[in-house]
């Protein structure tokens, strides 16, 4: 932020020192997509089935995009509010409820009219993280920064104010629907805390131990489950043995998928093997045990479908398929801001945009743009960007990562070789390159960098860029 803030000064700096007739509009070439949360909803008018994806938008808000995954075209529809949305579930009434970050609102979108038509403020909140169906037939969310749990009225779109009830805890992280119409909720980073809380009482209490991790949770057959475990929707008990089908043992260790699980299906995941198992049947099946490009599956649709998202991507699973199909997201996302701004030696323009972990280039001359897809597997953002020898390098948060990119090769980050992580620093405990990258005299390139949470310092790396050879000086 403080970044994007001093790149705007820069500009507006320089904009006041040369003569308007001499500027000129290139572009507004940032295009990349921050995807955070998924579902999978049927359209009202043609039956189909849409992957739903929340994009991020800082610029002109947080966009729905709807994605046809059998036709592979898609539509955006831009929100009225929100930089963006962890949190996106389907209620009844044919709604989305989308709850947003940096203004922190509930928003409300008609799957009939295809249009948003409201939006929920909570006072005082700039998070909302997930979402989470009451007993009462409310929509709960957790926050930050007041660590609250918020209920959204479905009727009259009124906001109740539940409580902060585990100080000094910024956040209420996770919401879980229970069987019995609660909710459990999880709360950190200070004094991790979880607690349940009843609708028809208004009132906290605390969470059983062994439910009391942070593992999201969902609802199933009138059980809870969540992790590797299962619990009793009246007692909380655990219950042993699970009392359904579940994957082989000899195959290694298995965890509920809670996002994608129901009242009356539950999903299981081993490996990149993906189980569903419905209520009643004898038997699980086996969704697919494919490749996924080092990504998760984030839907299967009625027709078996599997779905995930990898970046500025998103893959299928046909049915049957014996592989993934790696598709780019089929709508072009709203303008947005660029971190930095370089310029090459070729005299292209190279930047890249808070989160989504890409770049892109333009020529002024022609003003045509590029924009990459994701350059490593680190969620987060690119920094800065040096040159040396025809090539790029990137350093990127949240890894730590130094990327070497060569535009003159063809684009194989899936395969690792292009772009690829020349040094990875998160194993050294830095994540942030705050400081950018340059390139220096001896042809070797210099990063500032801020250590991980929950710890200070900083260091200054310099790499060979031939050989990823790295040397740290620390707290200089």
């Amino acid at each position: 932020m403080i970044r994007g803030i001093m790149f705007t000064m820069a500009l507006a700096a320089i904009a006041s020192t040369v003569n308007a007739a001499t500027l000129e509009l290139l572009g507004r070439p940032c295009r990349a997509k921050n995807i955070l949360a998924t579902c999978i909803v049927k359209d009202r008018a043609t039956g189909r089935e849409m992957f739903v994806l929340s994009d991020m938008n800082e610029n002109s808000h947080a966009e729905l995009l709807f994605v046809d995954f059998e036709n592979n075209t898609g539509r955006a529809y831009r929100a009225p509010a929100g930089a963006g949305a962890w949190a996106l579930k389907e209620v009844p009434g044919d709604r989305l409820i989308v709850g947003t970050f940096y203004d922190g609102v509930f928003m409300v979108f008609d799957l009939k009219k295809m249009e948003f038509v409201k939006v929920a403020n909570f006072p005082g909140e700039t998070y909302i993280w997930n979402l989470a169906m009451g007993g009462d037939g409310r929509v709960y969310g957790g926050t930050y920064p007041g660590g609250k749990l918020g209920a959204l009225d479905l009727n009259d779109y009124t906001v109740e104010d539940c409580g902060a009830p585990a100080p000094p805890n910024l956040y209420c992280r996770q919401v879980s629907e229970l069987p019995d119409g609660r909710t459990l909720c999880y709360f950190n980073t200070e004094k991790p805390t979880a607690l349940i809380f009843d609708p028809a009482k208004k009132k906290f209490d605390p969470a059983p131990p062994a439910i009391s991790n942070g593992v999201q949770g969902a609802v199933f057959d009138g059980y809870f489950v969540t992790g590797r475990q299962v619990f009793d929707g009246k007692t909380l008990e655990e219950v042993r043995p699970i009392p359904f089908p579940t994957p082989p043992a000899e195959k290694g260790r298995w965890s509920f998928n809670a996002h994608m699980t129901t009242r009356d299906t539950v999903y299981m995941q081993q490996g990149q093997a993906l189980y569903r198992y419905k209520a009643g049947d004898k038997d699980m099946t086996l969704v697919c045990d494919v490749d996924t490009f080092r990504s998760g599956i984030d839907e299967v649709s009625a027709d078996g479908w599997a779905l995930g998202v990898r970046g500025q991507d998103y893959f299928v699973v046909k049915p049957g398929a014996k592989a993934a199909e790696l598709r780019p997201i089929p709508v072009e996302s709203g303008p947005r801001q660029t971190l930095f701004l370089r310029v090459a030696p070729d005299g292209r323009l190279w930047g890249g945009p808070t989160f989504g972990q890409t770049l892109w280039w333009m020529d002024p001359r022609t003003k045509k743009y590029v924009n990459t897809s994701t350059i490593c597997d680190s969620g987060g953002e690119v920094y800065d960007v040096a040159f040396a020898n025809g090539k790029v390098y990137a350093v990127a948060y949240a890894g730590g990562d130094i990327v070497e990119y060569d535009p003159s090769q063809p684009w194989n980050q899936i395969g690792l070789a292009n772009p690829r992580v020349i040094k990875h620093l998160a194993t050294n405990g830095y994540i942030r390159p705050e400081a950018g990258v340059t390139t220096g005299p001896d042809g070797k390139l210099y990063a500032g960098w801020l250590t991980r949470y929950g710890a200070y310092g900083g260091a200054v790396s310099i790499t060979d860029p031939q050989t990823g050879d790295t040397e740290l000086i620390e707290n200089p």
